[in-house]
């Protein structure tokens, strides 16, 4: 008896109501988007300034130790580019209205997906081109050098080791980045998403 008239109860109340508070979530959104972006912007001025700054310094080796050096200066240079052409044409990728929520949820959603996508490919457009100017310069000192051939080899091996194992840990850096600092913001911008869209329906 006391259950059914629980359930009765139960059932004769209203759908209480979940009000959000859009002026609040809009400010957090914003605030939490200008930080991600701000610290994406000091990330790819220190990657372009780095590689600009190794282009200048491998152009000035290629003067001693020869052209092969300059494969290195224009990956570095490619590495620069990549970065400042994928900026310039996410510039205008800017949300509709300033106040509507929605939009600005799709705005840092797109912006951190495509965060992920650049991180995950790091390999093809970042760490291949530098490797492999790399190994070509190390290969052509080995093959020219005045050494015995025994301690061109074995430089070589060591280079390449070294060279592989920096590569490596670079690689899985970006990953740990993605897997712990970008998946879970893209998840919690998701579900704040999803959850505005239920109570609007």
């Amino acid at each position: 008896m006391l259950l059914e008239e629980l359930q009765k109860t139960w059932q004769s109340q209203s759908t209480p109501t979940v009000s959000i508070d859009a002026d609040a979530l809009i400010g957090q959104v914003r605030r939490r988007q200008r930080e991600f972006k701000t610290t994406i912007f000091w990330r790819d001025f220190r990657e372009v300034a780095v590689a600009l700054v190794l282009a200048v310094v491998f152009v000035m080796k290629a003067r001693h130790d020869g052209w092969p050096s300059l494969t290195v200066s224009a990956a570095c240079l490619w590495i620069a580019g990549f970065i400042l052409v994928d900026r310039w044409r996410r510039r205008g990728e800017r949300p509709a209205s300033d106040h509507a929520l929605l939009d600005r949820l799709d705005e840092a959603l797109s912006e951190v997906k495509h965060q992920i996508w650049l991180l995950k490919n790091v390999g093809w457009w970042y760490l291949l081109p530098l490797a492999l100017a790399l190994v070509f310069q190390s290969a052509y000192s080995a093959a020219t050098g005045l050494a015995p051939l025994t301690e061109r080899l074995a430089s070589l091996v060591i280079q390449l080791g070294v060279f592989g194992a920096v590569f490596a840990g670079v690689y899985w850096l970006n990953q740990y980045a993605v897997r712990t600092a970008l998946q879970p913001r893209r998840q919690e911008l998701q579900d704040i998403r999803e959850s505005l869209l239920s109570t609007e329906n």
